[in-house]
């Protein structure tokens, strides 16, 4: 077979080489004798980069930190009754990586490590993919680590891999272009500290936004040397956009990056129209085949968003313009990219940090396109990429509406193009250092080039540090909304290092060391510049903060087994408790348009965003709802510190039959370090009521004494200040946990406060018990910050159903499932069951649940009279079932869930996760695989391939 059409070219470094645009000019890059101050240069690179990491990643990396501002967790109920003290002050705008992505990825390597390809887990909003689509990018260059790393280690070595993977691209295209080792080590320290790099770390969007360099370099290579097998990189390239998880930048990086091959084809080999055709069309083959390599999980992915998803809230996503002054952050990222939000931008989505000596250098860069130095296309190419960035972020208007039809642009945040930046920035860069080294070497090739050129490299430094100077005073005088309190400490860090490189430049036409001075200050100052625009926004914690458990999460753990919780309000933070593998109906997550609507039907408010979900604070709604009771929600998950609905610090009440309360007696002043008591009839209790009045923040803490003085129960409450009645939740009615004799409540303070007391002198209680008439819930836990309802109508999540209700209007069966009187052993159907069931309830002799989570399900089943398994999860679509090995069909039920019709007698069902597409993915994926290395393979060895075959033909012949 043929392998290529064009000799590779000879790159030579000892002659004058043809540049892109056809000129002829003296090498900068490979063509130039490395000098001794070459060699320091290169040394300082690297010593600045080992700095940056050391003192960015390095207490992460030798596992003294964490590399996550797990803070955020010490907002929420349980962790916020820890003691402390906690570091705090970082976002909660990371926050998605701690209660999404962090979760799931603990849950992958978890389960991978016990022999089980997760690719669905059970846990969040009635069930979500793992495996299956790329969300987490598990496949992408960093986050592989999570699959053999502690999760909490993981973090910063998958940042460190990231870096240094989107480096190792950066340093190898500038070579590519010829830039010098100096300038190519330049531009591997700027691309992985720019903005979007910097401000979505630990998020899916840098997994891809680190494999940009490597499309960019593919393409080149492959413009350059225009063979097959030079096409491969292309495909790993492409795949690994894919597997990286976040398809917006991924689209993005496709489109510019063909857009590059288009330039750089048709400049270098425009006279070859035939072969320029030729070299697309194996480009894009070699794009096709690696995108065919992800297809198990990007087929997967597309049924999900097309068929499953809602996805209208983004309709409007490409209008999003992002304010002008914004555009500062590029140089001031303390100034306005802090954390915090403004306006409607969290910080990472106004982030564009690339640096005041980067716009230095890249304006130094620009001089090369003019003066014919460098390949001229490329830097004309991405000189229109940040224009074209540019215009799209910060100054969107009706000439730009015509790009929102087309694929990927429509429906994402456009501010996200923001990932594009950093390349050309880098590469732009690189051109600068080398003019600066041309300059010192004072190498030109006639006299007018070096007047224009020195004329440039002595006047664009000079007006970009009096531009950023000038800027930088008006911002530090001017009051806005920041992180920092003094603007300073950002104008200096970014001025300083300015005005030093551009008085060594001046300095240099007398003194060669002093240019070489001012390449130094540059690579230190980029160094210096990211030490400053990340220290403040990549979070760290103490590892003693990754996910604490508390005895309210064991509680959860050793008692919900199949079933599921739901949280009120924001306690368990939703989606952190599948951390800890408890199910829950509440979550962070992509939920299914049916799923998502009988949500919404139970409670209207429970979606805060369109994929984070959570149930109102006061408990009392929903002891017996009948939505939950379907979807098997066994627990509510609250918070003593809950405020009620609608109000700011109003303590949500005690549910529960109120006793009368003691006339008051009297006042007097609580002090902190004093013991107050009060005695209460035995009794089940769920809590008592203080009447209080406080001035500032207080916790009053509640503990409930046997007569011998045994600790029955414990709880404590924030109180703000007011006039309140303060309720305490303390567990004592479950069976066995509810006093038998007089006991005695005590409640200390620890900020003075003012309480009431009886005519006894006693303090002034007031107690809460079970309703005599059973509200359809117990308090079975209180303490340590989290309050625990056991819900007594709930159904099995994986429940038997021996009769049926058809209730075939949509709206009509959305209100049945979510608000219908509830039928333990029936399940209501949108069409008529295909086989004859009873009308009376016949419960399963047997019932048990042999696997209950995960990508399979068992039950064996006991049952005298046909009917229905209900597992109320995801499992409508993409869920195969069979009994007893047959298949059966999965049917809808109760609007959101599913049910497999089961006939009388002894069975084996299963439920298996099978996602549409993902058979036929494989198997593309697979053939992609074998025909990229079959194009991998050097030509050389298909010749001794094809030379063996013949002798070995010709000795079958001769035989």
């Amino acid at each position: 077979m043929t392998r290529s059409y064009a000799q590779e070219p000879t790159l030579t470094t000892d002659v004058e080489d043809a540049d892109a645009d056809g000129s002829t000019s003296r090498p900068s890059g490979p063509g130039r004798i490395v000098d001794s101050s070459d060699r320091l240069l290169r040394w300082l690179l690297g010593l600045t980069a080992i700095a940056f990491v050391a003192i960015t990643l390095g207490p992460s990396l030798v596992g003294a930190r964490v590399f996550l501002g797990l803070d955020v967790l010490y907002r929420f109920a349980p962790w916020a009754s820890l003691p402390g003290p906690h570091l705090s002050g970082q976002t909660i705008y990371i926050s998605d990586t701690v209660d999404w992505s962090i979760p799931a990825l603990h849950q992958i390597a978890d389960r991978l490590w016990n022999g089980d390809y997760a690719s669905w887990s059970s846990l969040p909003g009635g069930g979500s993919p793992l495996l299956a689509n790329p969300d987490f990018g598990v496949f992408s260059p960093g986050r592989w680590l999570f699959l053999i790393l502690p999760t909490w280690f993981a973090p910063g070595w998958s940042k460190l891999l990231e870096t240094a993977f989107a480096s190792v691209f950066s340093y190898l295209l500038v070579r590519r272009l010829k830039g010098s080792k100096v300038a190519a080590g330049v531009a591997a320290i700027i691309y992985p500290v720019t903005g979007f790099m910097i401000g979505w770390t630990n998020w899916p969007q840098v997994a891809v936004a680190c494999v940009i360099p490597m499309m960019f370099w593919s393409v080149e290579r492959f413009v350059q040397l225009r063979t097959v097998r030079s096409a491969v990189p292309i495909a790993l390239a492409s795949a690994l956009l894919l597997f990286g998880g976040f398809p917006a930048v991924a689209g993005q990086t496709f489109y510019l990056a063909a857009a590059y091959l288009l330039v750089r084809t048709i400049v270098l080999h425009h006279r070859e129209l035939k072969q320029c055709l030729r070299d697309i069309a194996i480009a894009a083959c070699a794009a096709a085949l690696g995108i065919g390599l992800t297809a198990f999980q990007l087929l997967p992915f597309a049924h999900q968003l097309l068929s499953d998803t809602d996805l209208t809230y983004r309709d409007q996503g490409f209008f999003t313009n992002t304010p002008i002054r914004f555009m500062l952050s590029s140089v001031f990222p303390r100034t306005f990219s802090g954390n915090f939000v403004v306006n409607w931008a969290s910080p990472q989505d106004v982030n564009a940090y690339v640096g005041a000596v980067v716009v230095l250098l890249a304006a130094l860069g620009l001089t090369r396109i003019l003066t014919h130095r460098a390949y001229r296309s490329v830097g004309i190419y991405f000189l229109a990429v940040v224009a074209f960035v540019v215009v799209l972020v910060w100054f969107q208007g009706p000439w730009t509406d015509w790009l929102d039809h087309f694929p990927v642009f429509h429906g994402n945040p456009i501010g996200r193009i923001r990932s594009q930046l950093g390349l050309p920035a880098a590469v732009l860069a690189a051109a600068g250092i080398d003019v600066l080294r041309d300059a010192i070497a004072e190498r030109r090739a006639d006299a007018r080039e070096r007047s224009v050129s020195r004329v440039l490299v002595l006047v664009i430094p000079a007006l970009v540090t009096v531009a950023i100077g000038i800027v930088g005073i008006k911002i530090a005088r001017t009051r806005y909304i920041g992180m920092a309190t003094s603007k300073w400490p950002d104008v200096l860090v970014a001025v300083i290092p300015l005005c030093l490189i551009t008085a060594l430049i001046w300095m240099s036409r007398r003194w060669r060391v002093a240019g070489v001075g001012a390449l130094g200050v540059a690579i230190v100052a980029i160094g210096v510049q990211a030490v400053a625009a990340t220290s403040f926004f990549w979070p760290t914690s103490p590892k003693s903060e990754f996910y604490p458990s508390t005895s309210g999460i064991r509680y959860l753990q050793k008692n919900v087994g199949d079933e599921r919780i739901a949280s009120l309000g924001y306690a368990l933070r939703p989606n952190v408790q599948a951390y800890f593998g408890l199910p829950s109906i509440n979550g962070h997550t992509f939920y299914p348009q049916p799923m998502q609507k009988l949500i919404r039907k139970i409670y209207p408010g429970s979606f805060q965003s369109s994929t984070y979900s959570i149930l109102s604070a006061d408990p009392q709604q929903w002891f017996t709802s009948p939505g939950l009771d379907r979807l098997g929600v066994r627990y509510l998950v609250g918070s003593p510190n809950s405020a009620e609905p609608g109000t700011v610090s109003t303590p949500v009440p005690i549910p529960g039959d109120v006793e009368p309360i003691a006339a008051t007696a009297g006042s007097f002043e609580a002090q902190p370090g004093t013991t107050y008591r009060a005695t209460v009839p035995a009794g089940a209790l769920r809590g008592v009521n203080v009447p209080m009045a406080t001035t500032v923040l207080t916790k009053v803490t509640a503990t409930l004494k046997t007569a011998t003085g045994a600790v029955v129960a414990q709880d404590s409450i924030d109180v703000a200040p007011g006039n309140w009645t303060v309720p305490i939740p303390l567990a004592a009615e479950a069976p066995g946990a509810a006093p038998t004799g007089p006991t005695t409540v005590e409640v200390t303070v620890d900020q003075p406060a003012t309480a009431t007391k009886t005519a006894g002198g006693d303090l002034r209680v007031q107690a809460v018990r079970p309703p005599a008439t059973s509200d359809g819930a117990r308090l079975v836990y209180a303490s340590s910050g989290l309050v625990i309802w056991q819900r007594l109508t709930a159904l099995p999540r994986i429940r038997w159903a021996s009769h049926a209700t058809v209730v075939q209007d949509d709206a009509s069966r959305l209100a049945a499932a979510a608000q219908g009187p509830r039928d333990p052993d029936g399940v209501i159907l949108a069409d008529a069951p295909a086989h004859q069931l009873g009308t009376a309830s016949v419960a399963p002799t047997q019932l048990d649940v042999q696997q209950g989570k995960g990508d399979t399900l068992k039950v064996r089943v006991n049952v005298k009279t046909a009917g229905y398994l209900v597992v109320a999860d995801n499992v409508q679509d993409d869920f195969s079932a069979s009994v007893d090995g047959k298949h059966e069909a999965v049917v809808p039920a109760d609007y959101a869930v599913g049910a497999v019709y089961v006939p009388a007698g002894t069975h084996e069902i299963r439920f298996d996760y099978a996602p549409r597409g993902r058979s036929v993915g494989f198997v593309i994926s697979g053939f992609s695989a074998v025909v990229l290395i079959a194009a991998a393979l050097p030509v050389a060895w298909w010749g001794r391939l094809r030379r063996r075959r013949r002798v070995e033909v010709e000795q079958a012949a001769s035989d």
